[in-house]
């Protein structure tokens, strides 16, 4: 149940504005991880790749060549470090997937 109610609010916030500030979270790649307990969470930002992905499987139809065109260019600033980019265009994909 923890899986599934983390993935909606994911999911939400991806569907969110395009000038919505996201959850500083899902922006943060999986590799930064808290010093100590209880705040030892590392990004989910790998999470967000994944669900993105998932979604277009699933859902892109006829938009799948642009919700990829976003999903690669989401890749190349996250191999760049630039991990809120990333995740605007990851957020862009998600939504031309699920349009």
């Amino acid at each position: 149940m923890t899986n599934l109610l983390l993935r909606l609010q994911i999911e939400a916030d991806l569907a969110a504005a395009d000038n919505a500030t996201p959850v500083a979270l899902f922006v943060t790649p999986d590799t930064t991880c808290g010093a100590s307990a209880p705040l030892n969470q590392c990004g989910l930002l790998g999470l967000v790749r994944q669900i993105v992905v998932q979604t277009i499987a699933n859902l892109a139809g006829s938009n799948t060549s642009q919700a990829n065109a976003f999903l690669a260019k989401g890749d190349q600033y996250r191999n760049a470090g630039n991990y809120s980019v990333a995740y605007q265009q990851y957020r862009a994909a998600y939504k031309a997937a699920t349009k």
